[in-house]
């Protein structure tokens, strides 16, 4: 029986991605960059209304034009693809040819031998500089260092079959500095290890879609507020384990697969990768620690065994919660597996992301093993001091950058109070390259292709190269702190980057609004559109 991909419905789903994606790239490039210039320059002047204190205008002017190359421009004949498919590559080649792009720069994957085999006599004579690639995108990522504009995965399974491979295209960095991915999966089977596995996911997040909780229907209101509004998580509602949340998922499963997906990969994306990318290769680790010490940083690890909701913060979830205990998965396993040319594993990664990541907090708390009692027979335990597990030049900076936060002025604090964490995650995130998510330009539907439900998701990914590759070396970060021009700088990138992030993903740069919801009426935060049906 010869299965084909010619449906109406289909269709109109396919242009709609790959419209929105080439759009973004080129026309609309401007305003699917992250960094911001119009934002960008409305920040410097509320700096400099509320601090008395202008940056240079030559300075600034300088950062805003590497930015600016940083970015470019292209045109749709420059940008090169990639995309699943199957036997009738010419559905989407069609599409592509109309909106501009050559087939050159077309690259398309089929790993069964047969669907590829009908995929060459489709395309013979009509498109024969297209490349068609019998095997795994995987693969062809691990062999080739290809950078594409646009990687569409058109999936037949639901995310849980297939994150691997979504993870390996973001690890392998195979998506432009400014590129969209595509997902497209079907929706889980409604079975109850599926529930208890979205259940343990939402669990422990600090924050969800409003849908998760109350139903598809949240949030449809013309509010002023973010379009799809989000709910506090477990934690705030004192609930004591996951059958708490359980009858909400079970009876808004839809929903909670929506999320779920759009969660996973921003994720993924924008923590993930780049703490994978830094702790798990010597050459990097070497760079921010002392690499005979990093046993010793991962054995303090009460905060990860007593699985504590607020460890190091009120209502901050350590985000490797959610992939540490689901049931009915193999994400564990992928999480935990040391692979090869890797000295840690995703896990371990994130751990010591979290212990870095939340230092401001750490310090406070009994991490270690107990090593006495005090007069009140309380046990004393050992406590951690993260700078000491440093890499000598970040552990200088990072001594020099905290006095120099003490010392600041009420003028440098704004909306949010500096702290060291930022710096240790800006510098991780310089080093290993996150996509992150121009949450703006989101885009996501759905469809049903003959009897299967179908979950679209349209990420605009951004690494912000512009700010990272403007930072200088560790050895030179405290002195960007100690001038007040070039720590704005920092501070107003941030900013911009945790506005797609705020509520989405907790940890990220958290508390690093320089200028705050309703300061100015061009202070946005972003979420997450709905997700509308294509019918």
């Amino acid at each position: 029986m010869v299965t084909t991909y010619k449906q109406p419905i289909k269709e109109k789903s396919r242009k709609a991605i790959w419209q929105h994606a080439v759009e973004s790239l080129t026309v609309n490039r401007s305003e699917s960059r992250i960094l911001n210039t119009n934002y960008l320059n409305n920040l410097k002047d509320f700096v400099a209304g509320k601090a008395g204190q202008s940056i240079p205008s030559v300075e600034w002017s300088n950062y805003l034009k590497y930015i600016d190359i940083t970015y470019g421009g292209k045109k749709p004949e420059e940008l090169k693809v990639a995309f699943f498919c199957g036997p009738e590559p010419e559905n989407d080649v069609e599409v592509l040819l109309s909106l501009g792009i050559r087939q050159e720069n077309m690259f398309a994957f089929e790993l069964d031998k047969g669907e590829f085999a009908r995929a060459v006599t489709a395309l013979r004579g009509k498109y024969p500089q297209m490349k068609l690639y019998h095997g795994k995108i995987e693969d062809f990522a691990l062999m080739h260092n290809t950078l594409f504009d646009i990687v569409y995965l058109d999936f037949t399974s639901s995310l849980l079959s297939c994150y691997k491979t979504i993870c390996c295209v973001l690890d392998n960095n195979m998506l432009a500095p400014l590129g969209v991915l595509a997902v497209n999966t079907t929706y889980m089977d409604k079975t109850d290890d599926n529930v208890n596995f979205l259940t343990n996911y939402f669990y422990y997040d600090v924050f969800y879609e409003g849908c998760v909780y109350h139903g598809g229907d949240y949030g449809k209101t013309d509010s002023g507020f973010p379009t799809f509004g989000r709910v506090e998580g477990s934690s705030c509602m004192n609930w004591d384990s996951p059958d708490d949340l359980r009858p909400f998922i079970e009876k808004n499963f839809e929903c909670a697969y929506s999320a779920f997906q759009t969660d996973f990969i921003n994720g993924y994306a924008n923590i993930t990768k780049p703490a994978y990318a830094v702790m798990s290769k010597t050459i990097t680790q070497r760079r921010l620690l002392k690499v005979e010490m990093i046993k010793d940083l991962l054995k303090y690890d009460k905060a990860y065994t007593q699985m504590d909701f607020d460890y190091f913060n009120d209502g901050i979830n350590l985000f490797s919660m959610k992939f540490r205990l689901l049931p009915c998965s193999d994400m564990p396993q992928f999480f935990n597996t040391t692979e090869k040319g890797r000295s840690l594993s995703r896990m371990d990664s994130l751990k010591i992301w979290e212990m870095l990541t939340n230092s401001h907090y750490i310090k406070d708390y009994d991490l270690g093993n107990e090593i006495g009692v005090d007069e009140k027979g309380t046990p004393i335990y050992e406590k951690i001091d993260i700078p000491s597990f440093l890499a000598e030049p970040l552990e200088h900076s990072i001594r020099i950058i905290e006095d120099a936060l003490k010392l600041g002025n009420q003028r440098v604090y704004f909306c949010d109070v500096p702290m060291v964490h930022l710096w240790y995650e800006m510098i991780i995130n310089s080093l290993g390259y996150p996509y992150h998510t121009n949450v703006k330009n989101h885009r996501r539907h759905c469809y049903t292709a003959k009897a299967r439900k179908m979950c679209v998701d349209v990420f605009t990914f951004d690494q912000c190269r512009g700010f990272y590759d403007w930072l200088p070396m560790i050895e030179y970060q405290s002195d960007y702190v100690e001038d007040f021009d070039k720590q704005m700088m920092v501070r107003m990138s941030l900013d911009v980057i945790a506005k797609h992030s705020l509520a989405i993903i907790e940890q990220q740069y958290y508390g690093s609004a320089v200028a705050g919801l309703g300061d100015a009426d061009w202070v946005k935060y972003y979420e997450f559109a709905f997700r509308d049906e294509i019918v």
